[in-house]
């Protein structure tokens, strides 16, 4: 009964865990999209639950410490220990043991890119109704949709020390074309203050907060010549083996996912992007590009069926593999996610996964420190030692 009891309130504490943490990272987003100030409203909620914002009106050692240290600075160094390197031959994944491997020969990237590279959202809803992430209120038990994948992207770009912007775009002119083709012109223009910009869907996570950046470029063999790298979709069903079909353009080859983008700040790169937003309205130059105005695949489908085969040289584009980028393992596909999981038809599992990615970096830290303290912490006692004769 006692074992059972203990089950039924293990979510409850972890919920609390995240709850907690990601109130920090969220009062951190909206202060800086309020510009410098955190809302009266904001600080009196998190008041009520108990949560310092700074120094108190009793003055304390406490206090003072709290106030010396921002939220990115307390952050990293919670992570510094955890960090991987980000030209290591390997990487361990935590939660299973399986290793994997930089191709054959130098690493590209040695250096943290830090603020040369940029993690961008981009969405034509505003967020900032109840329950969502630009909403002045926040409680993790009740916020929903996408929102909590942006938080994932938010505190992955303060850990590693990246720029983050969430880009509220209008509608397309006319309403002439779906609003998910507003992400690309946003892109070419945000990639010109960056060396890299990761233009990433809010329904996708980086599952292991602690791998830099780099290392995936590294991985994924995106060198300083690669203008634009993305994963592949899905080809086919596991339980069966037959293929899925609707991911293949009309040549029969898989389209990659735009819903994860790596851009490098190229002039070729820009060429690409030009190309790529002109696409519908370009039918001499695109035959049936018109098509992708509307309905899925849109842009992707634009770029999958057209752009990538007329930027056609090695430095272009770069694909690679789905389980790397792609997908989830309860998606019934060879795609598993392996350091970006993009929840595309699972959006119901994200929030688990965005809890997932945090508590076991957080929680290791946690182990971490028992482990070092060992000696403080762990007492072992001979359960009759020093009791009297009459109790034996």
């Amino acid at each position: 009964m006692a074992l059972q009891k203990m089950r039924d309130i293990k979510p409850v504490y972890l919920a609390a865990s995240v709850g907690i943490f990601l109130t920090f990272v969220f009062v951190t987003l909206i202060s800086t999209h309020h510009s410098v100030h955190i809302k009266s409203s904001i600080r009196d909620h998190l008041r009520n639950i108990n949560i310092p914002l700074g120094p108190s009106s009793s003055p304390s050692i406490y206090s003072s410490r709290v106030a010396s240290i921002s939220f990115e600075g307390a952050l990293r160094t919670l992570y510094a220990p955890l960090l991987a390197s980000i030209d290591s031959p390997n990487f361990v994944d935590p939660t299973d043991g399986q290793e994997y491997h930089l191709p054959d020969g130098e690493p590209a990237w040695r250096k943290p890119l830090g603020k040369e590279l940029c993690i961008v959202d981009i969405d034509t809803r505003p967020l900032n109704e109840s329950n969502q992430i630009m909403s002045e209120e926040f409680n993790w038990q009740n916020i929903e949709g996408v929102s909590v994948g942006m938080l994932n992207h938010y505190l992955y770009a303060l850990i590693h020390g990246y720029d983050y912007k969430f880009i509220h775009t209008s509608q397309w002119f006319n309403n002439s074309r779906d609003d998910v083709w507003t992400k690309i012109p946003a892109l070419r223009e945000t990639l010109q203050d960056y060396r890299f910009v990761v233009m990433i869907d809010a329904d996708a996570v980086f599952r292991n907060l602690h791998l830099p950046y780099e290392w995936l470029l590294n991985r994924w063999d995106i060198t300083e010549d690669t203008s634009l790298a993305m994963p592949l979709d899905p080809e086919w069903y596991e339980d069966s083996h037959t293929p899925l079909g609707y991911t293949k353009n009309k040549y029969g080859d898989l389209n990659p996912n735009a819903g994860f983008v790596t851009a490098q700040n190229l002039p070729r790169t820009f060429e690409i992007l030009d190309a790529w937003i002109s696409c519908p309205d370009n039918e001499e130059r695109y035959p049936g590009c018109d098509h992708f105005r509307k309905g899925w695949p849109a842009e992707q489908g634009a770029f999958g069926e057209h752009i990538r085969y007329e930027f056609n040289k090695t430095t272009d584009f770069k694909a690679f593999s789905c389980t790397d980028g792609n997908g989830f393992p309860s998606q019934n596909s060879e795609c598993k996610g392996i350091f970006v999981r993009h929840f595309t038809t699972g959006k119901g599992e994200l929030k688990a996964a965005v809890g997932d990615t945090l508590l076991h970096t957080l929680f290791a830290r946690t182990h971490g420190d028992i482990m070092r303290r060992w000696g403080d912490v762990v007492i072992e006692r001979n359960s009759t030692e020093g009791l009297d004769e009459a109790y034996l």
